[in-house]
């Protein structure tokens, strides 16, 4: 009985890690392309899908930019 409850207790505590992780990299500032973080002064590009890329790893398609994971073209000013 003592060994189930420690184990549901371990269990638990692990999900609510993961649920933690899981909810922190929501609200990280990474690139979704490279994954690189982005530095203060460096600009953000963002597709209406929400990703949020580097100006040098977004794709050109027909002299506009366009979003390499959705295909979705980026605007020129784009904002969160």
């Amino acid at each position: 009985m003592r060994m189930s409850l420690l184990l549901a207790a371990a269990v638990f505590v692990l999900a609510l890690v993961s649920l933690g992780y899981a909810l922190r990299a929501q609200y990280t500032v990474r690139c979704s392309q490279c994954a690189r973080r982005f530095v203060s002064g460096t600009q953000v590009r963002w597709c209406v899908s929400g990703h949020k890329l580097h100006p040098t790893c977004i794709k050109y398609a027909m002299n506009r930019e366009v979003c390499p994971i959705c295909g979705i073209y980026v605007s020129d000013r784009a904002a969160p």
